[in-house]
């Protein structure tokens, strides 16, 4: 199970090895139904962190119009 952790953790580095061992044993060693579970969660977090550095952006511009 350790190699298919370290293959899906270096396919999606955002998702941590600890859910991707719990995919792993939730599908009892399935693969392909855990990878594919463990992509959309990638897919889940890079979407988020695009939302929340729009945020980021969004909360600069705003300070920096109120500042002046």
């Amino acid at each position: 199970m350790t190699e298919h952790t370290n293959q899906l953790h270096s396919e999606f580095p955002e998702v941590g090895k600890s859910i991707i061992e719990n995919e792993l044993r939730k599908t009892k060693g399935d693969f392909p139904q855990a990878r594919e579970t463990v992509e959309s969660i990638s897919k889940s977090i890079i979407q988020t962190d695009q939302i929340l550095n729009e945020d980021d952006k969004l909360y600069q511009l705003q300070d920096c119009s109120s500042s002046e």
